[in-house]
């Protein structure tokens, strides 16, 4: 009696590839390379709008009053070219640690980047009225959009486990929430200061750009020596640095 032989085994069928790729250090790269394109061609963009528009037979002393007369312009090329050049280290720090993207990271930092790019449009009517409440209300909404925009990115690519742990200080996340707050903090006050005093308002975002970071290390440096003393500062200002600042 002869015996049947079993059906041989189907194969299985392997499963077809995600339509949309996963995570990977390749996306960041790309990413990097868009951010820093972007981030030059709107440095670039700024100087188109303080290129001098005076005619030959203008010399003298009137060549000099319509230098004096750009002055507005050149404030907010200086003060846009500051911004831009700040939130590109930004930028560069924040994927210092974020060592994988995926979909979401790059829609996340596809909105940084829509704001950076505004900010020559509104840095030129800034410089164009620079007295004007209006201008420097759109102009702080600006940075406050951009502001918003990092925070988002950084959140997201914290709670995906995107970051290199390994290099992360334990309080590195608030480090960063702190740095977001001063920041968004500071150009929300441009936009009241902007109706009582124009360069008050000025003054305010530029000081928000230049010590939004030295403000949050000082921040989780007190925390550090009211939770830790001396010992515990030291540890938490050389460890939370997230950039090379003094």
């Amino acid at each position: 009696m002869m015996r049947s032989s079993s059906p041989p085994t189907p194969t299985p069928t392997p499963p077809a590839p995600a339509l949309e790729a996963t995570a990977s250090s390749y996306s960041r790269d790309r990413i990097l390379a868009l951010s820093d394109g972007v981030c030059a061609i709107a440095i670039t963009l700024l100087v188109l709008d303080i290129i001098p528009h005076i005619a030959d037979t203008v010399t003298g002393t009137a060549l000099i009053r319509a230098l004096l007369d750009m002055a507005p312009e050149l404030a907010a090329y200086f003060l846009s070219f500051l911004v831009i050049g700040r939130f590109w280290d930004t930028h560069r720090t924040f994927f210092r640690y974020i060592q994988l993207a995926d979909s979401q990271v790059v829609w996340a930092n596809l909105s940084v980047l829509l704001w950076i790019t505004l900010i020559p449009a509104t840095a030129a009517l800034l410089g164009s009225h620079w007295d004007e409440p209006a201008a420097l209300t759109l102009y702080a909404v600006n940075l406050l959009l951009a502001t918003a925009s990092f925070w988002v990115l950084w959140r997201y690519a914290f709670s995906a486990g995107y970051l290199r742990q390994g290099e992360l200080h334990a309080r590195t996340e608030q480090y960063v929430n702190r740095y977001v707050a001063v920041s968004l903090v500071g150009y929300a006050l441009a936009i009241p200061a902007a109706f009582l005093s124009p360069p008050l308002a000025l003054a305010l975002v530029f000081l928000t750009t230049t010590l939004a970071r030295r403000a949050a290390r000082r921040i989780l440096a007190l925390g550090s020596t009211s939770a830790g003393g001396a010992a515990s500062e030291r540890h938490g200002q050389d460890a939370l640095e997230m950039d090379q600042e003094g």
